[in-house]
């Protein structure tokens, strides 16, 4: 209605012409809106985000490029009943950086007794700064950060000029990288945790090297270890539709064989780019996070 007035008030200020022009605006706002498609976002922006899709129903080698787009946005939140967000820097077109935790009661990272793995720091320090101040011990790694390895003053945050790969590699830049399980097991080695210790959370933001790491992290068993996880994962932007399903069947089977639950699913706004065979442009990287069913605290969990 309020829109009717403002044409109202352009036709009688207006010459014949902006009247007319004034009109046809009016008509495509109306057609849009009458498609609840909102004006300011492409059309893949719009899709559904919690999707009550039973996924494991479907095929996952005859997923569209529609179907394969919507999970990854699916964010089943009504999984986790709280949950917020740890760190994040605002830029231009959003906040990056920030990082889902569920707080259930039942599998909440429990403040001055919690563990947290945190691959992917790229001199961005909020989220393990704010989940130190929670009361977690961090074990931060990143080698490509010009430090060494050290304690960072004032806080619980162990940083590693370390890498995560799905093999042990040295390269000639001074890169280092390990699995998880080597990492794991080093730390337990040199008691810088207990071995009973579960991963409380996970964090891997490792620019498209996180395919092959999931691979072994299911391989080694590591998962079992991990009560939470969050993973910035990429599309390849050349890839064809075999390639996609091909990754959505790695973490369904994360989802439908291992007890990973995810209850987060956010877009990278960072990451817009031409997805060639899904939507032409679109987003490549979206941020997901899962907590691990088989770890689910009983009724006694403050006394873990």
């Amino acid at each position: 209605m309020q829109m009717i007035r403002s044409i109202a008030r352009i036709s009688s200020s207006c010459p014949k012409q902006k009247l007319i022009v004034a009109l046809v605006t009016a008509f495509a706002i109306v057609v849009l809106l009458s498609r609840r498609v909102p004006t300011a976002f492409p059309f893949y922006q719009c899709l559904s985000m919690n999707s009550r899709t039973d996924w494991s129903a479907i095929d996952v080698n005859t997923m569209t490029a529609k179907q394969i787009m919507d999970y990854f946005r699916w964010n089943n939140a009504s999984s986790c009943r709280l949950a917020q967000y740890f760190g994040g820097v605002t830029f231009l077109f959003g906040i990056d950086g920030q990082k889902a935790v569920c707080m259930d009661p039942e599998i909440m990272p429990l403040a001055g007794k919690c563990i947290v793995y945190s691959f992917g720091i790229n001199n961005d320090w909020s989220f393990e700064e704010m989940i130190d101040r929670y009361g977690c011990d961090v074990y931060a790694f990143d080698p490509s950060l010009n430090m060494t390895t050290r304690q960072r003053n004032d806080s619980n945050i162990r940083y590693f000029h370390l890498g995560l790969g799905d093999h042990e590699e040295q390269f000639d830049d001074g890169w280092h990288v390990q699995t998880l399980s080597t990492i794991y097991d080093k730390l337990l080695t040199e008691k810088q945790h207990a071995s009973d210790r579960f991963i409380d959370y996970l964090k891997i933001d490792i620019e498209e090297d996180e395919w092959t790491v999931l691979i072994d992290i299911l391989d080694s068993g590591m998962l079992e270890k991990v009560r939470q996880m969050a993973v910035e994962v990429h599309l390849p932007l050349e890839g064809n539709i075999t390639d996609y399903q091909r990754l959505v069947g790695l973490l369904r089977s994360m989802e439908e064989q291992h007890g990973m639950v995810r209850f987060d699913s956010k877009i990278n706004a960072y990451s817009e780019g031409s997805i060639r065979h899904l939507f032409g442009m679109g987003y490549a990287a979206h941020e997901i996070a899962w907590y691990n069913h088989k770890l689910r605290r009983g009724l006694h969990y403050y006394n873990e």
